[in-house]
């Protein structure tokens, strides 16, 4: 997986997605590649499972309104996937920081909010569809 960063990179020059990479599914028999697998893709689905399991595990019973703070790339496929797991879910917010990333949510059956705070006012459940920061090991 490689990233290019979306203020330098060339990814955001010639309209590609700023994360690029490859899932390889291999033969069990023999090992040899079978599929070659777009990363994100996967990395959309894996996100949502791993957020979901998360969720189901530590989430109030009962919970009627999900906040999602960040409407990039992820947060279209994670609002879907808890409208599916959490029956009870009467509301979805979308906040972003960015005007465009909210408008391109703006097709979405979701009601975004003007700011976190006024969003995270009423909220029963909250995820982050964005990595806030990184740590150099």
């Amino acid at each position: 997986m490689t990233f290019l960063s979306p203020k330098t990179g060339l990814s955001q020059v010639k309209g590609l997605p700023s994360v690029q990479g490859a899932v390889l599914l291999f033969d069990g028999d023999c090992g040899t590649v079978r599929a070659v697998i777009d990363s994100r893709l996967v990395t959309h689905y894996k996100t949502a499972a791993d957020s979901l399991l998360g969720a189901q595990c530590l989430a109030r019973a009962g919970s009627r309104h999900l906040v999602v703070l960040g409407a990039g790339a992820v947060a279209g496929t994670l609002a879907r996937a808890y409208d599916a797991a959490f029956p009870d879910i009467e509301r979805i917010s979308i906040w972003s920081r960015r005007p465009w990333q909210r408008a391109r949510q703006a097709a979405s059956p979701t009601i975004r909010s003007p700011s976190s705070r006024t969003a995270a006012a009423h909220l029963d459940l909250m995820m982050a569809s964005y990595v806030v920061g990184a740590v150099n090991a």
